[in-house]
């Protein structure tokens, strides 16, 4: 019920009393004249705008709080952003990343490759370093053969996923094990 509407006809009734006009036909003629009556066709036609526009507001504020989402998981997203650019440049600047090795007290080293500001190299404590066709290659004072330095050279992307793949390997179980190298956990052998 609209108060507003009902105060406007019951002014309008009023009016139409006070003129002495005090028939219920001479009430509806003057509700009629003020325009406050309705069709049954106009007035079902008004319920159904009133359904929509109640429909309509609902869906606005639906969409504002989807908006509201979007927005916020825009803002999560920038702060992700920022973190991995500052993630970035503190792997630029660094020089040498060290990746644990489960079961070994010496963790496998990714360090920059001199000469070469964007190549990285995998080492071991053992004075190796990985390449890629030929695996762990001994390194005393440098890698005389220039194929193969540059086989050991990656970049950073290649270097960190394959430096811990390689130290969570058994290097017993691995494919580049050689049988006849003795492990370091067997016991000495007598001489003599």
């Amino acid at each position: 019920m609209n108060v507003h509407r009902v105060n406007a006809a019951a002014g309008v009734i009023h009016a139409a009393m006070e003129k002495g006009k005090i028939l219920p036909a001479n009430a509806a003629y003057a509700l009629e004249a003020a325009g406050l009556l309705q069709s049954p066709e106009s007035a079902a036609e008004l319920a159904q705008l009133r359904e929509q526009a109640a429909s309509l507001r609902q869906e606005i504020y639906d969409i504002r709080l989807r908006r509201d989402d979007a927005r916020a998981g825009r803002e999560d997203a920038e702060r992700e952003a920022d973190r991995l650019r500052k993630r970035v440049a503190e792997l630029e600047g660094a020089t040498a990343f060290e990746v644990p090795r489960p079961g070994n007290a010496f963790p496998l080293l990714v360090q920059r490759s001199y000469g070469h500001t964007d190549r990285w190299s995998i080492c071991d404590r053992e004075g190796r370093r990985w390449t890629r066709h030929v695996g762990w290659c001994p390194e005393f004072g440098g890698i005389a053969d220039e194929h193969l330095r540059d086989d050991a050279r990656f970049t950073l992307a290649e270097a960190l996923p394959l430096a811990r793949r390689l130290a969570a390997e058994d290097p017993h179980d691995s494919l580049l094990h050689h049988t006849y190298r003795l492990g370091h956990d067997l016991p000495e052998m007598p001489r003599g």
